[in-house]
């Protein structure tokens, strides 16, 4: 599908949480064996339409069992499988609106103004209320930070997302792919946990390698062959002798690209940054409705996946 047919899930404005919190105090029916799809799906797009407006444009801290990721979240997309008529309401409660309002009331041509960012979030609300199936949800997030450095950009889009009711409701999805756009002195701790013994720096887009002890100092020209980072050393130093390396004693190293279980590493590319493309099998998570509820109305930004399951 275009770009066009995305629908961007806003920041919540004042009003919206005490709306969401009304119309989701079925969640629980919502969930149970009994239910009808229709009420699945109208929670799916509920559980959604939270994320986004409790979280979007503010610092996430996700935590497992054996680690953790922090994050600024930047966007909640949907891109719809179909479109039909659905009785989700709107919530969309924008404070951009009550911002144009007050800033531009007495500015020559604001009712215009005012009138045309209202109607932009309307047309938002009006295609919520018509979905059926979520479809494809997609999540781009920056300064990603876990184990091995800072990931500058992740956009993770997934597929399939539903929720399977039951006495344990779950979160389940389809594949989930992840596109990540990683620094150059993220990937200079990639390639000095790859050579043990070795400082490796970025500096103006070059780095380079010294190992522990040693008055030597290379230059390295990293390259992507495959799904293989690959360092070639080009340059030497040594004190003041500064010299490249002819084409004949040029060395080249391989450096595995982090993959870790269970992503699996699809294809990478490297320009100012490296980007790589890892896939996810999909998630199953057992989840809690009154307890999501909960999280909500607190407007939680640090939590476990275990605190979504907790009664």
């Amino acid at each position: 599908m275009a770009d066009g047919d995305r629908i961007p899930l806003l920041p919540w404005g004042p009003k919206a949480l005490d709306d969401w919190m009304a119309r989701t105090e079925d969640w629980s029916h919502a969930l149970s064996a009994a239910a009808g799809f229709p009420l699945h799906r109208r929670m799916l797009l509920e559980f959604l339409e939270a994320a986004a407006g409790r979280l979007v444009g503010e610092e996430v801290e996700i935590r497992t069992e054996s680690s953790s990721v922090s994050l600024h979240l930047d966007a909640v997309t949907i891109t719809p499988a179909g479109a039909a008529p659905s009785p989700l309401p709107s919530a969309v409660d924008l404070p951009l609106v009550d911002l144009a309002r007050d800033m531009w009331s007495k500015v020559p041509g604001a009712r215009r103004v005012t009138r045309a960012v209202e109607q932009s979030v309307q047309q938002i609300a009006d295609r919520l209320e018509r979905l059926r199936d979520p479809g494809r949800v997609q999540l781009e997030a920056r300064g990603v930070q876990l184990t091995g450095g800072v990931l500058d950009r992740v956009a993770c889009v997934v597929d399939d997302l539903r929720f399977e009711p039951g006495r344990v409701p779950n979160l389940v999805s389809g594949p989930i792919d992840l596109v990540v756009s990683v620094a150059m002195p993220t990937v200079a701790v990639w390639i000095e946990a790859a050579q043990p013994g070795t400082q490796v720096r970025s500096a103006d887009g070059r780095l380079t390698v010294q190992p522990t002890g040693q008055p030597w100092t290379f230059t390295v020209e990293p390259a992507v062959v495959g799904t293989e980072l690959v360092a070639r050393v080009v340059r030497v130093k040594r004190g003041r002798v500064d010299f490249g390396l002819p084409q004949r004693f040029v060395r080249t190293y391989s450096v595995p690209i982090p993959a870790p279980d269970p992503l699996v590493l699809q294809d990478a590319a490297l320009g100012d940054h490296l980007v790589v493309r890892y896939r996810h099998p999909g998630i199953r998570h057992p989840v809690s409705p009154e307890r999501v509820r909960e999280l909500v109305a607190q407007g939680t930004r640090r939590f476990s996946l275990a605190d979504l399951a907790r009664r």
